[in-house]
């Protein structure tokens, strides 16, 4: 039995309430996860944070791993060996795994393997707002998005299960609004269950992609969306309903944050709306959603970023020639280019349906006469990053020369009053950067600045390539002593 010293730990019936990466901890421990790996990278850090301190009473081994391409290595072969395992990420976190992510479709996971996305929307604690839905579909994985705490943990357990079930990889998207909420989430079962490990490398077609064994794997891994096909149109995760009193003025297709956003939305103007909340995204449950449709004629459709969903239905209504219909998405509004930035809060959601429905918007915006400044991001009071920047910029001022940034608090740098690091790609890309640099600038002092996580999370490569092509730059690398 666990302890009970721990409330993630704690057995059903009891309702809690947590944060939603609480949330997908307590789903993995009601699955029967035995191995959890991550790169830690908001918003799902806390998840790390939270299976480090009960590691020992749950019995589910994790580790903070090298890099994001590291821990899903680990993960989904500990799953190809039997072990039901997940592992999680930020959304850039993807793309370093992207390499291995996309090739787990094909491969048979007895285990079962989930996979936590952490999207950000906004964004928050990112450099850039990268749609990572579509991974899904140049993975051939199937995945899925709660709209709160309590579905956090219920879609885990839900992933998990057919996961094991059809051994194979499952992705959990998730968003820094579901991942950092607090809701009050009714705990289920904890599944109990001692896992005989094993391994058969000739498994369904085996475990190495080659031009001679593609085709079968390609295929396994195409049956297998076929199969998640008809479970979302079965109508699993599927929820429609009827929102407000009266007839219904609109259709409204959404899924995950939007989903809560909307209904708020809707409650402050009096609106009604038939509502068909998804929660299965890839593949879509495209039977129900053109029912819908049908039915309600004008719809809009609320997702965030791009029209990933929207995309996929309109293409649908164009091959099966249904053409008494209105979808209102992104595509064609006359503000595209602003619905394809940021999330859907309630207030912008509010603006948006007031103008589609006619409606007064009852949303004042406070305005202030007083030009308040903005406060940016700053480093921490004795930060030691602090004097290495006021360094570095006493020296580059006085040679007139550049420093390249790279991913991290260093990345802070760039603000006032140190204006350091001028230019920045990803984890990693500081020193072929100041490389790149150079080369430009043969006779212009160049450096760049790493953090210790990312020296060797993704800098090492670069630094290496330096070396051997003898490229005359300064790097510094910033440690951090706690």
């Amino acid at each position: 039995m666990y302890s009970k010293r721990h409330p993630i730990l704690k057995d059903a019936p009891h309702k809690e309430l947590i944060l939603g990466n609480d949330a997908f901890v307590r789903g993995m421990v009601e699955s029967g996860v035995k191995i959890a790996t991550a790169y830690p990278g908001s918003p799902t850090s806390e998840i790390g944070v939270r299976l480090a301190e009960i590691t020992e009473e749950s019995g589910i081994y994790f580790e903070f791993s090298t890099n994001e391409k590291v821990a899903t290595e680990i993960a989904a072969t500990a799953a190809i060996g039997l072990l039901p395992s997940t592992v999680f990420m930020k959304s850039v976190g993807l793309n370093v795994a992207a390499d291995s992510f996309v090739q787990l479709s094909m491969y048979t996971m007895p285990g079962g393997l989930v996979v936590i996305l952490g999207d950000d929307p906004g964004p928050h604690s990112s450099q850039n707002e990268q749609d990572n839905r579509h991974y899904a579909k140049i993975g051939h994985i199937p995945m899925i998005e709660p709209a709160n705490a309590q579905e956090a943990k219920d879609y885990f357990v839900f992933a998990m299960s057919y996961a094991n079930k059809w051994k194979m990889p499952v992705v959990v998207r998730s968003t820094t609004r579901i991942c950092h909420q607090t809701g009050l989430v009714e705990y289920g079962p904890i599944k109990n269950t001692e896992v005989k490990t094993g391994y058969d490398p000739n498994l369904e077609g085996g475990y190495v992609p080659l031009p001679a064994t593609l085709k079968p794997l390609k295929t396994k891994a195409l049956l297998n969306l076929q199969k998640w096909e008809d479970l979302a149109n079965s109508g699993a995760l599927l929820t429609e309903e009827k929102f407000g009193d009266g007839k219904p003025e609109i259709g409204i297709i959404t899924a995950g944050h939007a989903y809560a956003a909307t209904k708020a939305a809707l409650r402050i103007l009096g609106a009604t709306a038939n509502i068909l909340k998804l929660g299965i995204i890839y593949p879509l449950p495209m039977k129900k959603i053109i029912k819908f449709i049908k039915e309600n004629k004008t719809v809009k459709i609320l997702e965030e970023l791009d029209p990933f969903i929207e995309e996929q239905v309109k293409m649908t209504l164009f091959e099966e020639g249904i053409t008494d219909v209105r979808i209102i998405g992104k595509h064609k509004e006359q503000e595209y280019v602003d619905l394809m930035i940021s999330e859907y809060t309630t207030a912008r959601l509010v603006d948006m349906f007031s103008k589609l429905l006619d409606k007064p918007n009852p949303i004042i915006t406070a305005s202030s006469k007083i030009d308040i400044p903005k406060r940016s991001p700053v480093l921490c009071p004795g930060c030691g990053h602090r004097t290495s920047f006021h360094a570095a910029k006493i020296v580059l001022d006085k040679l007139k020369g550049y420093s390249m940034a790279d991913i991290g608090c260093y990345s802070l740098g760039y603000l006032d009053p140190h204006n350091q690091g001028t230019l920045l790609y990803s984890m990693g890309s500081g020193v072929p950067t100041a490389a790149g640099m150079k080369l430009a600038l043969p006779d212009t002092p160049i450096m760049s600045f790493v953090g210790d996580s990312t020296f060797f999370h993704a800098a090492m490569p670069g630094i290496v390539n330096a070396v051997f092509n003898k490229h005359r730059t300064v790097l510094m690398v910033i440690i951090s002593f706690r």
